[in-house]
């Protein structure tokens, strides 16, 4: 993979790849990371283009339209949070508090080990490493024997600018096992975010956000509180979930006054909390979708037989949401598609699924030394034109919403 993603993971993998390929004397196929996750459906089931693509995660919200292998058109983006940041950064604990005392501010620069067990952590590790980075990126000399915590990364001192990884991996992990006060791990900077404290739930203890926030909102009311759908007033598929979070915090914040919640005290509405929660995110994908379907409709993007929606990205193993989808494609004739929960999130065969429909494409495969060497990674990289714009102008109108 050499588009779309975590600078650090595309430059070590790109890297590699490029001298594995030049090495060995086999061609290099450069794979967006969007596109890798719209097409693992196809492994799995029989989708043919052209087809609607919804791709939601932590750090992407993406309506596009794969027309082929190399052609793609984008309909609706974030502007500014994911839906997963909207699940998963609700439910932790700030880690800087741990952090900042033992760093010290300092910015710590990694030997190959430590990228290695970088690109072999978890996806929800590498968001919280890189949210990390963000908030301690004041530049620094690391002391070359510090270890953090008690961990066996050790800090090198390096000019290599894709070795500056800010590596802790380690850290993190031994931030979560610091037994007094009970925190959970987060990168998240607002103080609604570190109140739901759904890992002092015994039974959520070991679950991402999105995934506590699901189990929990199986026994709450979605109806008993009421979050805003953003982008009502706009007829366009644009996501935004910054006000879906701002809203939550500030229920958390009044509920906490009012039950006088202190210390690791979990909220007693917590369900209902959950439940409002995931009904308001789902609620806004589902509109958005609809909307990006009518638009598909009047530009003609889709066969008016054997319309298909994929639904893809970490928020896919979510089966509210994908509930929610399957009965927008009942009303409007679409069928959806879902990969299977473990080809949701980021994983290597995503990637290599993408290269194989690109090598019997004969799409986008070097063969030179020339062709190689000149690959770059592409942190920030669209995935195809951008229709936004069109989509903005046209101004979509819903005459009915779905209910769920």
């Amino acid at each position: 993979m050499t588009i779309a993603g975590m600078p650090l993971s595309l430059s070590v993998g790109t890297n590699y790849g490029k001298s594995l390929a030049l090495s060995s004397g086999k061609p290099f196929i450069p794979i967006h990371h969007m596109e890798a996750h719209a097409l693992t459906v196809r492994m799995v089931e029989k989708v043919e283009f052209p087809f609607l693509v919804l791709l939601v995660s932590g750090g992407h919200s993406l309506l596009v339209v794969a027309h082929s292998i190399d052609h793609w058109s984008i309909i609706g983006s974030t502007i500014d949070d994911a839906p997963g940041e909207a699940f998963d950064k609700s439910q932790r604990k700030e880690v800087l508090d741990i952090v900042m005392p033992t760093v010290k501010r300092s910015a710590w620069y990694a030997h190959s080990e430590a990228i290695f067990q970088t690109m072999l952590c978890s996806e929800d590790q590498k968001e919280r490493i890189w949210g990390v980075e963000r908030i301690l990126a004041i530049r620094g000399d690391g002391d070359p024997e510090t270890q953090l915590g008690d961990s066996s990364v050790r800090t090198r001192r390096t000019p290599d600018i894709n070795c500056d990884a800010f590596s802790i991996v380690d850290l993190i992990s031994w931030s979560e096992d610091v037994s007094e006060p009970p925190l959970t791990c987060s990168l998240s900077t607002s103080e609604g975010a570190r109140r739901l404290k759904l890992r002092n739930i015994p039974e959520c203890a070991a679950m991402s956000g999105g995934q506590a926030i699901e189990h929990l909102a199986r026994n709450g009311d979605p109806r008993a509180f009421e979050f805003p759908t953003p982008m009502s007033k706009y007829r366009d598929c644009t996501f935004s979930f910054s006000g879906l979070k701002n809203a939550l915090i500030k229920t958390i914040q009044r509920l906490e006054m009012e039950y006088e919640i202190e210390g690791g005290t979990v909220l007693p509405q917590v369900e209902d909390i959950c439940a409002s929660y995931l009904y308001a995110v789902t609620k806004h994908l589902v509109r958005q979708t609809h909307k990006a379907m009518i638009y598909a409709a009047t530009r003609e993007l889709l066969p008016l037989q054997n319309q298909n929606l994929v639904l893809s990205g970490g928020v896919a193993c979510n089966q509210y949401v994908r509930g929610a989808l399957q009965k927008l494609c009942t009303h409007t004739g679409y069928q959806l598609f879902c990969p299977p929960p473990k080809l949701c999130t980021d994983n290597g065969i995503m990637i290599a699924w993408n290269g194989m429909e690109r090598w019997k494409a004969k799409s986008g495969v070097l063969y030179t030394k020339e062709e190689i060497e000149a690959v770059t990674c592409q942190p920030r990289c669209a995935i195809g034109e951008d229709l936004t714009e069109d989509v903005r102008d046209l101004g979509i109108s819903v005459k009915k919403w779905v209910k769920f």
